[in-house]
């Protein structure tokens, strides 16, 4: 009779306690209830002279379906073969690290780059290629930009992917290594970002008093179109809505009346309205570092300079 797995949530093993009768038990090997007492009798219940096996199946790894149907031998077998697969990976994972630490020392950093990006996934152990990838990719830290460079896609959460990444021990020796070359660039952004960070607040500054001074007029003139539209519009509507109600027609001549007018006064307040909300539009685009060139440099060097600032620390 073939014997078949029963898959336990825990992966504990499961004893099968054959009796001279030929009675097959099985029992969890983690149960509080043991075959045996503390004094080394017999359990109550256990038949003297049973045979006790106990099979260890594999580790499963949860939902893992294919072993869950195997036999114990087959399943050892399937595991057998990934442990090799995985050695095998983890073989090939650090002949490219040291293929790439070669390409290193000899200054081609964009094969070396290559090697370690070709591998930092295959393994979870990766901090070896990921720091040959980041000495690759910034030229042993000639170029240290790259590396903010490579993580500005998550904004204010560049360090912290970057730590996560590399790992703590191999922050902390890229931090030592090179630490006066981030030191260094902290000081040169700071002296780029203070004339740049005046220049845009006084370029801001004077925007901001035109575009007050516009917001003023344009609001003005809005205020001024909206009244009568909202007059005409009403009367527009009260007497359409009794527009039959006098069998002289004289609401139909009045209707038409207000209706005229108020497409008249319409087109001055859609005027008004329009240049009315572009004003607003441009306060706040005159707020934002992104509306000019020297603006969205400002903030480059305010997000490089969080960057260095961690590895500093």
């Amino acid at each position: 009779m073939e014997e078949r797995i029963i898959t336990d949530e825990y992966g504990r093993g499961i004893k099968l306690k054959k009796t001279k009768d030929g009675y097959i038990d099985a029992t969890d090997e983690l149960a509080e209830e043991t075959l045996e007492t503390q004094d080394g009798e017999t359990a109550e219940g256990v038949e003297e002279g049973s045979e006790e096996v106990l099979f260890e199946f594999p580790v499963l790894e949860e939902d893992d379906e294919e072993l869950a149907t195997l036999t114990a031998e087959e399943a050892q077998e399937l595991q057998r073969k990934r442990e090799e697969e995985r050695l095998r990976i983890q073989a090939e994972y650090q002949t490219a690290v040291e293929k790439g630490n070669e390409l290193l020392d000899a200054g081609e950093f964009e094969k070396a780059e290559d090697f370690f990006d070709s591998v930092m996934n295959t393994v979870e152990e990766n901090a070896e290629a990921v720091k040959g990838f980041i000495l690759a990719r910034t030229k042993n830290f000639t170029e240290p930009d790259a590396l903010p460079e490579y993580y500005r896609e998550f904004g204010r959460n560049a360090y912290n992917e970057f730590f996560s990444d590399a790992g703590e021990n191999t922050v902390c020796e890229i931090k030592e290594r090179f630490g006066e070359v981030f030191r260094n660039k902290l000081e040169e952004l700071e002296r780029e970002e203070t004339p740049l960070k005046a220049e845009v607040e006084e370029k801001q500054a004077e925007r901001r008093a035109v575009l007050s001074a516009r917001k003023k007029a344009h609001l003005s003139g809005f205020i001024a179109t909206t009244v009568p539209t909202l007059i005409f519009l009403i009367a527009t509507i009260f007497f359409g809505v009794q527009i039959n109600t006098r069998p002289d027609k004289l609401y139909v001549y009045v209707t038409i009346g207000f209706a005229a007018a108020l497409g008249i006064v319409m087109i001055f307040f859609v005027a008004a309205a329009n240049k009315f909300l572009n004003t607003m539009r441009f306060i706040r685009e005159n707020e934002s570092l992104f509306s000019t060139e020297e603006g969205i440099r400002l903030v480059e060097i305010r997000r490089k300079k969080r960057f260095y600032e961690n590895l500093v620390k």
